[in-house]
C-alpha cells in the first residue's frame, strides 16, 4: 500500500476448528527427518505431475470462454421482506410464508452448480484453466525447490485449483483493466506464504488517503485463495486494495515452517488454528507494509 493509510477490513472466511493448539516454535537445530519429510513430499509432486503430464498431452487451449449459457432465474432477485418466523416453544419456524422463503433461498443456492453443469463453457474452461494452473503451480514448486514444500494433499490432485474458469486472473485483468500482482511473505515461524495483491482498475481513482484495503484470509478444508478470486475482483472494481492469499499448509504457501523436529513442527499438521490466526496477522502485516507493491 505503499505507505499509505487507508481504512481496512478483514474478511476472515470461515475455519473449520481442528482442535489442535499451537505449538511452540522449534529452535534452530536442524533434524534429518525434516529432509526426508521434505523429500517424500516432492517425490510425490514429481511423480503426479509426470502422470499428469502423460495424461494431458498438448498444452491446454487458451481460446477465450463464452458467457454461462444458463439463464438467471428473477424470484433469487425479488424482494424477500421479513417475515417473521413465529418460533415454537421448540425454536422451529411455524409461519408458513417464512418457510416458504427459506425454501426459496435453498433452492436459489443451487443455482450455481446448475449453471456449472449446464454451460459447456464452464466445464471446458474448469478442464482447460485447471490444467494451466496445475502446470504453473508444478513450476513453481520446482522453482522453490526442497526448502519449500507446497500445501497439502489436495494440492497435488490436478485441476484442484481450477475454482471458476470465468474469473481466472488472466480473464478478468483483460476484462477490467484491474491488475492482480504476484507476493509471497514470510510467516512467523519461517513459513513462505503466496498470494496476491489486486489492484481496482485506472478508472477507478484512487482517493486522497490511498484506496481502503481489505485482506482475506482463506477457510479450511483445503479452501485455496482461488476460491476467493471472485470477492477480490469485486471489491477491486469497485475501488478496494484487496489481498487474497494461502495460509500455511494450503495451495501455493508452505507446508512446513522454517525449523522444524518431530517434537514441535508449528503448523503441522495443517488445518488448525494457529495457521489461521497467524496467517491473518502475517498477512495484515505484509500488506501494511513497505513490501506491498500495491
Amino acid at each position: 500500500m505503499s505507505g499509505r493509510a487507508s481504512p481496512l477490513t478483514v474478511v476472515q472466511a470461515e475455519i473449520w476448528s481442528r482442535g489442535q493448539e499451537p505449538v511452540g516454535r522449534a529452535g534452530n537445530e536442524t533434524d534429518m527427518h525434516l529432509t526426508a519429510l521434505r523429500a517424500s513430499l516432492l517425490a510425490a509432486v514429481a511423480v503426479v505431475v509426470a502422470t499428469t503430464t502423460l495424461a494431458l498431452g498438448a498444452a491446454p487451449s487458451t481460446a477465450p470462454l463464452t458467457s454461462p449459457v444458463a439463464g438467471v432465474d428473477p424470484q433469487c432477485f425479488a424482494p424477500a421482506g421479513h417475515p417473521d418466523p413465529q418460533v415454537n416453544s421448540t425454536g422451529a419456524p411455524t409461519n408458513p410464508q417464512w418457510i416458504l422463503r427459506d425454501q426459496v433461498n435453498q433452492y436459489c443456492a443451487t443455482l450455481r452448480i446448475r449453471d456449472q453443469l449446464a454451460s459447456p463453457a464452464f466445464g471446458y474452461g474448469n478442464l482447460t484453466v485447471g490444467g494451466q494452473l496445475y502446470a504453473a503451480q508444478a513450476q513453481q514448486q520446482v522453482a522453490d525447490g526442497p526448502g519449500h514444500v507446497h500445501g497439502g494433499i489436495t494440492t497435488l490432485i490436478p485441476g484442484s485449483q481450477g475454482a471458476d474458469p470465468f474469473r481466472a486472473i488472466d480473464r478478468w485483468q483483460q476484462l477490467t483493466g484491474g491488475r492482480a500482482i504476484p507476493v509471497r511473505f514470510t510467516s512467523l515461524d519461517g513459513a513462505q506464504l503466496r498470494g496476491h495483491i489486486w489492484m481496482p482498475p485506472k478508472s477507478v481513482p484512487a482517493p486522497r488517503g490511498g484506496y481502503p484495503g481489505v485482506v482475506i484470509t482463506d477457510g479450511s478444508i483445503q479452501a485455496y485463495e482461488n476460491l476467493y478470486y471472485w470477492a477480490a475482483e469485486g471489491l477491486a472494481q469497485y475501488g478496494y486494495e484487496v489481498m487474497t492469499y494461502d495460509v500455511q499448509g494450503q495451495g501455493d504457501s508452505d507446508q512446513l515452517p522454517a525449523h522444524c523436529t518431530p517434537g514441535a513442527c508449528t503448523g503441522v499438521p495443517y488445518q488448525q488454528n494457529y495457521t489461521f490466526y497467524q496467517g491473518a496477522e502475517d498477512s495484515l502485516n505484509f500488506f501494511l507494509s513497505r513490501a506491498n507493491p500495491g
